[in-house]
């Protein structure tokens, strides 16, 4: 019944009515923490973060999918922990951050190849509304080498790596590769 709340908040999300949702969500994160049950309570703060996406409240709706990535990684449910990342992306390019958004759906991606499984068309829909300030502001080149350095990040350290950790000295850097040659550097430095 828990889970099923949560579902039917994400329905109203979805259907364009995310602040009738709100409630919903909450009760259903309330209830699974009285149970325990830390994967309904993932699935919930998901939900809630896409509410508060649609609402314009960046801030919370990236806090909600830190959480969200956080719990559903304790659980080890692969297709929640891409769900997670694909709205951690959007949150975070929400907030600004069109670097970072650009790592988080290449990891993303990543999630979804190693499951296998592609994403559900609302997410996909959801991805390419929230990514297109960051695909205009960074460009269609930068963007795809953030992305392709998102999709060959060192699984072991991806999560860690999407809320915030620094990469280990023996994990391979998350820093994206240059776009530029390195005339093309020396040439911009001048």
């Amino acid at each position: 019944a828990v889970f099923s709340l949560a579902d039917a908040a994400i329905a109203a999300t979805i259907a364009g009515r995310p602040e009738l949702a709100l409630a919903d969500f909450n009760q259903s994160i309330r209830e699974a923490q009285a149970i325990g049950d830390t994967w309904t309570e993932s699935h919930a703060l998901w939900g809630l973060g896409l509410a508060q996406l649609a609402l314009g409240a960046a801030p919370e709706a990236k806090a909600a999918m830190q959480r969200a990535l956080e719990l559903i990684t304790r659980v080890g449910d692969a297709t929640g922990q891409a769900l997670a990342l694909e709205g951690l992306a959007v949150a975070v390019a929400a907030n600004d951050d069109y670097e970072r958004a650009a790592w988080l759906t290449g990891l993303a991606d990543g999630f979804w190849a190693a499951i296998p499984a592609s994403p559900p068309a609302p997410v996909i829909a959801i991805r390419d509304s929230g990514l297109a300030d960051a695909r205009r502001s960074l460009g269609e080149r930068r963007f795809q080498a953030l992305v392709a350095t998102g999709r060959t990040t060192d699984v072991s350290q991806a999560v860690a790596q999407a809320l915030g950790a620094r990469p280990s000295a023996e994990t391979p850097s998350s820093e994206p590769a240059p776009i530029l040659s390195r005339r093309e550097q020396e040439v911009a430095a001048l």
